[in-house]
């Protein structure tokens, strides 16, 4: 049993150097692609970002006199790898018929940044945005109301805890305890009282090579003492980037809890329209195996089985397909809404 117990989630995170540059690849705005009034900016890069480097100072807003037009809220989705800038509540935001630019700094190494100082955007591995890319985009703000509308409200009953228990709570990882197994690292993802009690803001064991035996905040190498689940801060969530490790199947598996009180047959929420900027959905193999080297140990679900049927029965634990890009998406979504708990019943198997 440990071996098996291993198997789930295994090594430590390791020290990486960087390697070549993080790209911006595409924006909802640019000099023929006004933003909508009231609407956020969004912009898309090829590889994971260093949470601590996903800041105001990152990713600046000036009017075309070079003055700084706003501070804006800045929040990422390392699933997407999509960073949107959005209008602080009860601050002013961009005006219709004015023109703007979003300028993405590069670490100035000559006026003595090291590069254990973040200075702009970085990759998970300390990668600086490529010199040579796109590193500032013009635009205007067309009178035009914004269609943007809020994302999703996500619920654990319905949109996380069918993903826990099909995918995740197999005998061998992250079920409760019976008999001579034990959750594999101590995480238990079958019931909201075992995701509070071992997974919210608590370190991952994985993770925990810092000096204090505590959760504590981003810092310039990635992932020391992170929590497996930051309420707010998908970016900064252990967990997340354990699932995003495995390669998503090329179909969307179908997750619903089954005979459980409450939520018997309720559909998902829909993530297909969470964005207006182009991005890809796929990680690169060399990413992948970036972000294996610096979270290590197994993917989540582990092992993964590509074969599964895509609407196998809860009960059955060979059901653990890797996620898809929605279910990801849905797990993000909950995490960056505060994570929220509630009791969802039991489940008849």
């Amino acid at each position: 049993m440990g071996a098996a117990l291993l198997g789930c989630d295994q090594g430590v995170p390791a020290k990486v150097g960087p390697a070549g540059y993080v790209t911006l690849l595409g924006a909802n705005v640019g000099p023929e692609r006004p933003l909508a009034a009231g609407g956020s900016i969004e912009l898309a890069f090829d590889r994971f970002l260093l949470p601590v480097s996903v800041s105001r100072q990152s990713f600046v807003v000036k009017r075309v006199d070079g003055q700084v037009a706003v501070s804006p809220v800045v929040t990422y989705d390392p699933v997407a790898r999509v960073v949107t800038l959005s209008r602080q509540s009860g601050s002013p935001w961009l005006e219709a018929g004015q023109s703007y630019r979003v300028e993405l700094p590069l670490p100035d190494f000559d006026a003595g940044v090291s590069p254990s100082q973040v200075g702009g955007v970085r990759g998970i591995d300390g990668a600086t945005l490529d010199p040579s890319s796109q590193r500032m985009i013009g635009f205007s703000v067309s009178a035009t109301p914004s269609t943007q509308g809020p994302a999703p409200t996500t619920n654990f009953c319905r949109d996380v805890l069918p993903i826990f228990e099909n995918k995740c709570s197999s005998g061998s990882c992250h079920g409760p305890a019976g008999g001579q197994s034990r959750p594999a690292s101590g995480l238990v993802l079958t019931t909201a009282s075992g995701v509070a009690l071992t997974a919210i803001g608590r370190v991952a064991q994985a993770s925990n090579t810092g000096p204090r035996a505590q959760a504590s905040a981003p810092t310039v190498r990635f992932g020391v003492d992170m929590p497996l689940i930051n309420p707010g801060v998908p970016g900064d969530s252990w967990l997340l980037y354990k699932m995003l490790l495995a390669l998503p199947p090329e179909t969307t598996p179908v997750t619903r809890r089954s005979k459980c009180d409450g939520t018997q047959g309720a559909v998902p929420i829909s993530t297909d329209a969470l964005y207006t900027t182009p991005f890809t959905r796929a990680v690169s193999a060399s990413e992948r195996a970036r972000l294996g080297e610096v979270v290590g140990g197994q993917p989540m679900p582990y092992p993964p089985k590509p074969g599964a049927p895509e609407d196998a029965a809860v009960s059955d634990p060979l059901t653990e397909a890797p996620l898809s890009f929605g279910q990801l998406e849905r797990v993000r979504l909950w995490i960056a809404q505060g994570a929220a708990l509630e009791d969802c019943g039991p489940c008849e198997q």
